[in-house]
């Protein structure tokens, strides 16, 4: 990259660099993370606040079934009483595999997702899909610049946008990032509350914990696959309409190249795409 652009470049490196990486922490290695066992792993710290959080769930059991019987007598109303009992019963025998069940979905989900990110084929990093489908590494066409020397207006012009570009990508880079980062902590915390959330199912009124709890887990952990389904999806639009070549990239050369505005139509369907797809997740 020239000089005027190095500090862009570094951004987008930085960010791209980061996507990269929490597509390989929440995704590609999840499954061996929060299944590991050793003292100091995160599957081990995840097995004991669970645990901690089932045990308080198990004696909250005793004080629901009081509570229940209680306000039966209180309110001589014996007609939900046999329903409470069967949804303690439930939630009592599926509360010592709350963890395991929640693992089974969240691992469901990163399977599929590591089946459409192979299906990419990004290399190394879904960033370089996008980075070869949009020509990124050959922004700049040496040769037309080389042979059509720039003015000090034209160079200025190659600067601003160039480096716009560069910049849109490092923040949807950055984003997505976040978004996989943001999962990836709140899979963890719905795996140690999820003893809270069967008990939620058993007691009277608490249905709205359990369905946030439901909700949350479903949406998180299918993020992953829609995600790289639609990306998938996007790579190949935006492919098979691209115009033009990488190697003409070159947004202001003295005597201009009939490509560049094609492959800024490329470059705005591919990050079009990709915005309208993570508002619509």
């Amino acid at each position: 990259f020239p000089s005027h652009d190095k500090v862009a470049a570094f951004i987008l490196y930085i960010c791209g660099t980061f996507f990269d990486l929490m597509v390989k922490v929440s995704i590609l290695d999840m499954a061996k993370n929060i299944n590991s066992s050793g003292p100091n792993d995160l599957g081990a710290s995840i097995n004991i606040a669970w645990s901690s959080i089932r045990d308080i769930a198990n004696m909250g059991f005793i004080f629901i079934l009081l509570w229940t019987a209680f306000k039966a007598m209180f309110d001589l109303s014996f007609g939900n009483v046999g329903k409470t009992i069967g949804n303690i019963i439930i939630a009592a025998l599926l509360i010592n595999f709350s963890l395991f069940l929640t693992k089974v979905v969240i691992d469901a989900s990163n399977i599929v997702s590591v089946g459409f990110y192979n299906v990419i084929n990004p290399g190394n990093g879904i960033t370089s899909s996008y980075l070869n489908l949009l020509g990124m590494q050959k922004f700049y066409s040496p040769s037309l610049i080389d042979n059509n020397p720039l003015d000090i207006v034209d160079t200025l012009k190659y600067a601003f946008f160039s480096s716009i570009f560069i910049l849109v990508l490092a923040v949807v880079f950055f984003v997505m990032g976040i978004m996989f980062l943001t999962r990836y902590i709140l899979l963890i915390i719905i795996m140690i509350l999820s003893p809270i959330a069967v008990i939620a199912f058993a007691v009277p009124g608490g249905d709205g914990i359990w369905k946030k709890w439901f909700s949350a887990l479903i949406n998180q952990s299918f993020f992953a696959p829609v995600f790289f389904a639609l990306t998938w999806v996007t790579l190949r639009i935006s492919g098979s309409v691209r115009l033009g070549t990488p190697a003409d990239w070159a947004i202001i050369t003295k005597q201009g190249t009939p490509d560049t505005a094609a492959l800024i139509m490329n470059y705005a369907l591919v990050i079009g795409f990709t915005i309208a797809y993570r508002d619509w997740e």
